[in-house]
């Protein structure tokens, strides 16, 4: 049998994930690895940082989904195009989740733009995620 957790231990755990875990976020080209515990593929293109005390913005658990909105900013590092985010822990080290990222709202990560030359501020709009009921 499959481990299930009920509605309230799904909403603490994405509260728990993004609230104390959330300092950074990531991008980097290139296709995603395998999980968020691989190693780094791609450059690193952008980091936007601090997530959790964005200007902005309102982290909100329900469903088992943790959704954040607002804006939180970055500059690119150097020219790329976007091919996967990594939230990052404080140790700015320790990868927690790993995720798509692009301008539409059916990436985990939302951003405005797909591009970057260095120099350019990107702008993080909306992150989602879901902790599944079974495992």
């Amino acid at each position: 049998m499959a481990l299930v957790f009920n509605l309230y231990a799904r909403n603490r755990h994405v509260d728990y994930v993004v609230l104390n875990n959330a300092h950074q976020l990531d991008i980097y080209t290139g296709s995603h690895p395998a999980d968020a515990n691989a190693t780094t593929t791609g450059e690193l293109v952008v980091q936007i940082t601090p997530i959790r005390t964005a200007t902005s913005g309102e982290f909100i658990g329900s469903n088992g989904t943790q959704t954040w909105s607002g804006t939180a900013t970055g500059t690119a590092l150097m020219d790329g195009t976007f091919g996967y985010a990594r939230l990052v822990e404080d140790d700015n080290r320790t990868y927690v989740i790993q995720g798509s990222v692009g301008t539409a709202d059916l990436n985990d990560f939302v951003v405005n733009a797909g591009t970057c030359a260095s120099g350019d501020v990107v702008n993080l709009t909306k992150l989602a995620f879901i902790y599944p009921e079974e495992y």
